[in-house]
């Protein structure tokens, strides 16, 4: 008997039209009624290809310690998917002023090494974890930066290490600009500008994962609204972009079992839609 497909075309040009104008959405349906299905279908349409280029990352696949930050592993599964869909250009050097920021802050340990440590934390499949791998050895970008590391363990004098970092500091560097976001951003902002696409990151099984990373991951991802308020500045649209300079966040779940864990974990009377809404950019 021949398999029978509901037809989605119709969906799929809603869900483009609406991401075109929407900077993060949240995706919603019951658990076993498709998402997963319509966002594979959603991202081999050819005009949505042409748009759009997508990383994609799976929360509940953190092997999270009490010691281990979520959004440290957040952004190191970014940087992962975008050497895995080799979208670091070679053009780029992470400046001085970052690196020995980074450096002082890991006690010596190279990015290299930390990036290494966290690949199994997000359960990366083994193929993938090959492109990674092959990535932080063959780009030019990771040479640079294993050079720069070893060059700064060569030199016993700390005091030194931080005077030169004082000399050179970007004083524009704030909110959590580390070295790894400020990789993301970069990478980022030169894909776009090369290949005219917007980058969407989709965030799958929200409502799967643990509730206190559930809220975390939502707090991660709205934080840049607040800093608005930082700068005694009413946020907007235009003000208010998304963390790591992406285009569009759509997080994959269902929107009323939100709800529910999230007076479950807050309590009944506590205000779900203003905290929800505060997300979502319509």
């Amino acid at each position: 008997m021949e398999e029978f497909i509901i037809p989605i075309d119709d969906a799929i040009k809603g869900f483009f039209e609406h991401l075109k104008v929407n900077k993060r959405t949240i995706l919603s349906s019951r658990f076993g009624d498709g998402k997963s299905f319509f966002l594979k279908s959603f991202k081999q349409d050819k005009c949505v290809r042409e748009k759009f280029t997508f990383l994609t990352i799976y929360p509940v696949n953190y092997q999270v310690t009490s010691n281990q930050d979520i959004f440290a592993l957040i952004k190191r599964d970014i940087l992962f998917q975008l050497l895995i869909n080799g979208m670091i250009d070679e053009e780029f050097e992470v400046p001085k002023d970052i690196v020995l920021w980074f450096y002082l802050q890991s006690k010596g340990e190279s990015l290299i090494s930390d990036l290494i440590h966290f690949l199994s934390a997000v359960a990366i499949p083994e193929l993938e974890k090959v492109k990674v791998l092959v990535g932080m050895k063959t780009l030019e970008l990771f040479k640079k930066l294993k050079s720069d590391f070893n060059e700064l363990k060569n030199k016993s004098n700390q005091g030194e290490i931080v005077d030169k970092f004082i000399g050179i500091v970007n004083t524009s560097t704030i909110y959590e600009d580390d070295i790894i976001t400020f990789i993301i951003k970069k990478s980022i902002e030169i894909y776009r500008k090369k290949e005219g696409k917007e980058v969407v990151l989709i965030v799958e099984d929200m409502d799967r994962i643990d509730p206190a990373h559930l809220f975390r991951i939502l707090n991660i991802f709205s934080a840049h609204i607040d800093y608005s308020y930082k700068d005694f500045i009413k946020p907007d649209n235009s003000l208010a972009g998304n963390k790591f300079n992406l285009d569009n966040i759509v997080l994959v779940c269902d929107y009323l079992n939100v709800e529910k864990i999230f007076k479950h974990f807050y309590g009944v009377d506590t205000d779900f839609h203003g905290y929800i809404g505060k997300f979502l950019s319509s």
